[in-house]
């Protein structure tokens, strides 16, 4: 089984997750959001993302709903290239999704401070 390994930061599980051009973000799992990833503009630009593609209508944990970019790029994704779309945020913490974890088993030791993520063989 492959293996993407992470941390317990408080009550945050995070991941560092690489780029296609082999630059790194530490993200957030964030089980809320049913897309793929978040971004700021700052990281989507170092890890070479194309820049706004769309816009798309995203609510909020609050109910609230807004207009936000989204731009597409590339992340190893267990090793192997995968194109994702990220919805552009003014958070200067990323925050992967539900829509990024549909085949992956996640588990996490909140004791131990450990979580990995992982791909059933």
């Amino acid at each position: 089984m492959s293996r993407l390994a992470g941390h317990v930061d408080g009550l945050v599980v995070r991941f560092r997750i690489e780029a296609g051009n082999g630059e790194v973000v530490d993200a957030d799992l964030d089980t809320g959001f049913t897309g793929q990833i978040a971004l700021d503009s700052a990281a989507s630009g170092r890890l070479a993302f194309t820049g706004p593609v769309a816009l798309a209508s995203v609510e909020l944990g609050d109910g609230t709903r807004i207009d936000t970019p989204v731009d597409q790029g590339v992340l190893q994704w267990f090793g192997a290239p995968r194109e994702v779309q990220a919805i552009l945020t003014t958070s200067p913490d990323a925050a992967f999704g539900m829509a990024l974890l549909t085949d992956v088993v996640i588990h996490v030791d909140m004791p131990g401070r450990a979580a990995y993520l992982e791909l059933p063989s």
